[in-house]
């Protein structure tokens, strides 16, 4: 998450700081050419290690949802890094049950929102795998839902991935063939490897289950993509070390 500088309270007035220093959001850098696939590595396990953290919750608290997860809300710092940027709609945890709130009509961020299980009244951490599963695929297929598909009424980024994936469906059985919705333009990249991708792929269909609870945890998630030839061979670069370190609180 982004680290808080400082906050203040004046009276009826409240004001939070926090140190951005972004070089882009991911949903800008996700359609450019210049954006590698390793870089997307290192996007997908940053957030899928933050989310794991928040999901985990204790024994007192339950676990924290963010509820609006979008790749608009993703900035990389300068080191590359993705930080959550936007917790209005943050539940759980030691914060009051914010799903009870009468006036909240809103279940999430266009584009990323659950269409099976988030309705009003619904929260669960499933909902944050299902957004994290369409980010997913973006990263994947260089795709974004933007304000002019909306506007034309073009498929969700899911919906097409779920039609593209099932139509592979028939070559299913020949071996040789991967079922992959990367963009053909990473095969290009030094460090794609065609099984990371169709690990990937496979990976973000799960997420995005229509059966929320077939959809894995955020922690198997993790697991997952710490297992892949490509995190294996650029641990360093990826921070897996990090990653892989006990969260703090503040940190």
């Amino acid at each position: 998450m982004v680290p808080m500088y400082g906050f203040c309270a004046d009276g009826e007035h409240l004001c939070a700081m926090y140190v951005f220093q972004a070089s882009d959001s991911v949903y800008n850098l996700i359609p450019k050419d210049s954006f590698t696939w390793l870089q997307r590595i290192k996007v997908s396990l940053g957030i899928a290690s933050l989310l794991k953290f928040l999901h985990t919750g204790y024994p007192q608290y339950p676990p924290f949802v963010v509820r609006n997860l979008d790749a608009a809300h993703i900035l990389l710092d300068e080191n590359g890094y993705p930080r959550l940027c936007d917790f209005s709609m943050i539940t759980g945890g030691i914060l009051p049950d914010r799903t009870l709130d009468k006036n909240d009509n809103v279940h999430g961020c266009y584009g990323h929102m659950d269409p099976y299980s988030g309705k009003k009244g619904n929260c669960s951490d499933k909902q944050d795998v299902f957004a994290y599963g369409v980010i997913l695929l973006g990263l994947i297929t260089k795709k974004v839902y933007t304000h002019e598909n909306r506007q034309v009424r073009l498929p969700f980024d899911h919906e097409w991935a779920q039609r593209e994936y099932k139509a592979s469906e028939s070559d299913s059985d020949k071996k040789t063939v991967q079922r992959s919705l990367v963009h053909e333009s990473f095969t290009s990249d030094p460090d794609f490897n065609s099984a990371d991708g169709a690990e990937i792929t496979a990976m973000a269909m799960e997420c995005i289950n229509i059966c929320d609870s077939e959809r894995p945890t955020m922690k198997q998630v993790l697991r997952s993509l710490l297992t892949l030839p490509v995190v294996k061979q650029h641990a360093p670069f990826l921070g897996v070390n990090k990653l892989l370190q006990p969260h703090k609180i503040g940190h």
